[in-house]
């Protein structure tokens, strides 16, 4: 099927009522495409309008959304992977209750090509589905094609179940270890500190699981708060036993937003550094920029509270959000971290390495300091040293580990 030939040019609500209309008008394929009912739960019911928000922004042009009745919606789409589409509705659908994040809504499915059955049927079909899996449980989806039904759970649906389950575990049965990464002053080839990387090994797994596939999950679930007392606890101990060894290295730890903004993030932060008796000058707590856009007086005001201890406090993966520029000056940092993905490309485009040079000119203009994340090749290396950017961390240096033989030396 050609979906350019027969894009739908812009997704929006209609009543019901009009619903025969567009579809003649929008829906002119002989293809294959799908009805997605999407229910919310009655006990949910004042989420509606925020549901149906995070739906149009999850749909894409060649879908077409539908709103009936305060708590129904259609999606009409011509998607060949509707399951993985209704797995990312289902993750859209979610509100923080009693503790815990929880799906609000069901999805019932219905496919068929253009001429097997009419639109109205489909829509009932779908619908139908929608209902029975609501009845069975608020978080899941049941595909109805045609005459019969299957109820599915999406395998990355399914992964993502399972982790959850091994993530409520994961502490209590020790699966955590951090490793290292240093951090380089090119200047003089020395390690003047490390960033902390969670990693992940659940029993009976025999390769640790991405912290782009966990942290989320962790997030979502709140169990990143008990997981990141822990890393703290643990980056504390080790900076002391660097210490022991003369290795007065200043080491970094990530904050999720879900930790800085937890009404006790502060009481927590002082209980650790008074149960290890770290030396807080050789901590760096890194923030994303994301913190800005939750509250902005109260990021500033937690960044404050932070560098009162004595503890730096960085902006990592700077650059990926649109608003970095405008909500820098408001905030009291010690570093950006210059995102990898504008680094990766810097020997090859003019228009990138263009970007990093006015992002170090401006860091250098504010009085703060700069590093470049992700460092792979000596020739990034020497742009970024040529622009006067000297701190850096990447493969090009080290890879991160748990222990360093070359503490002792330079790079």
């Amino acid at each position: 099927m050609n979906l350019e030939k027969n894009r739908i040019p812009k997704p929006l609500y209609v009543d019901l009522g009009d619903v025969n209309t567009l579809i003649k008008s929008r829906l002119k394929s002989n293809g294959k495409f799908s009805v997605l009912t999407i229910g919310i739960s009655d006990l949910f019911k004042e989420y509606s309008d925020m549901i149906k928000d995070r739906l149009y922004k999850s749909i894409s042009l060649n879908d077409m959304l539908i709103r009936a009745g305060e708590t129904v919606f259609f999606i009409f789409t011509l998607s060949r992977n509707v399951n993985k589409k209704a797995v990312t509705i289902l993750e859209q659908c979610q509100i923080f209750n009693q503790g815990k994040n929880e799906t609000i809504c069901s999805i019932g499915i219905s496919s068929a090509l253009k001429n097997q059955i009419s639109l109205q049927d489909l829509m009932a079909s779908s619908q139908k589905a929608m209902t029975a899996s609501l009845k069975a449980r608020t978080g899941e989806y049941k595909n109805h094609t045609l005459n019969r039904v299957d109820q599915t759970i999406d395998k990355k649906h399914l992964e993502k179940k399972q982790l959850l389950n091994k993530l409520k575990t994961s502490l209590s049965n020790k699966e955590f270890y951090l490793e290292y990464q240093p951090q380089v002053d090119v200047r003089n080839g020395h390690i003047f500190g490390a960033e902390a990387l969670l990693r992940w090994l659940p029993q009976g797994l025999k390769t640790p699981v991405p912290p782009c596939e966990f942290i989320p999950i962790a997030e979502m679930t709140g169990q990143i708060i008990p997981i990141g007392r822990w890393v703290l606890e643990q980056v504390c101990l080790q900076s002391i036993a660097w210490q022991k060894q003369n290795q007065f290295t200043r080491i970094s730890v990530n904050m999720s937003v879900a930790q800085l903004i937890a009404d006790d993030f502060i009481q927590i932060l002082d209980a650790v550094l008074s149960d290890t008796g770290i030396n807080p000058g050789l901590l760096e707590i890194e923030i994303t920029e994301s913190i800005m856009f939750n509250d902005l007086k109260k990021a500033a005001d937690i960044i404050n509270a932070i560098r009162k201890r004595n503890i730096r406090v960085s902006l990592d993966d700077f650059g990926m959000e649109f608003n970095s520029l405008k909500n820098l000056s408001c905030l009291a940092l010690d570093m950006i971290k210059i995102d990898k993905s504008f680094i990766k490309n810097i020997t090859a485009s003019q228009k990138q390495l263009t970007l990093v040079y006015s992002i170090i000119e401006m860091a250098k203009n504010l009085g703060i300091q700069c590093l470049a994340e992700g460092v792979e090749t000596p020739d990034q290396a020497a742009l970024l040293k040529k622009a006067g950017c000297y701190l850096m961390q990447g493969l090009f240096f080290l890879k991160p580990a748990r222990k360093f033989p070359q503490w002792e030396g330079a790079i």
